[in-house]
């Protein structure tokens, strides 16, 4: 499962990433996840689904323009 792991959606997520023990906690909304990095490589991907979820707002197209 790819994660973006880019910093400003990490730290709104809340995410605490623990290398050692393989595993990423992601809390949102109230709501935590845990993925056992390690785990779930062992299991082979039977099928390649891509979701996406894209929100934007205004000012990010605004911010987007100015930095590139």
């Amino acid at each position: 499962m790819p994660i973006l792991l880019r910093w400003p959606f990490m730290s709104t997520a809340k995410s605490i990433i623990d290398v050692h023990n393989g595993k990423l906690s992601m809390t949102a909304l109230g709501e935590t996840s845990e993925f056992e990095i390690f785990k779930s490589m062992k299991h082979p991907i039977e099928a390649l689904d891509c979701f996406n979820i894209q929100v934007t707002t205004s000012e990010d197209k605004l911010r987007f323009a100015l930095e590139n």
